[in-house]
């Protein structure tokens, strides 16, 4: 599972995150997302406290997007995606 995950980040370009708080306890997660998410240049967080800094850390050469959860986000989200997808 972890190596289909490990490939499927290697060819993404753009990911959104939803709701997830970046806890050092998910360091398996952050490990797998840091070394396989080379490629990400764009990613939408949607949370209603965005973790913007551990983002930008996971992915450095990314553009990192915010914003509220839908129904108050479902506008940016929306245009995200026809900008990205």
């Amino acid at each position: 599972m972890r190596e289909l995950a490990a490939n499927i980040l290697k060819k993404s370009k753009n990911i959104i995150i939803f709701g997830f708080g970046f806890n050092q306890y998910d360091s398996s997660l952050l490990e797998l997302l840091h070394e396989n998410g080379i490629a990400i240049s764009k990613v939408m967080l949607i949370d209603v406290v965005p973790k913007t800094d551990i983002a930008q850390e996971l992915w450095p050469k990314a553009d990192i997007y915010t914003t509220l959860p839908p129904p108050e986000g479902s506008k940016n989200i929306r245009l995200w995606l026809e900008d990205n997808c």
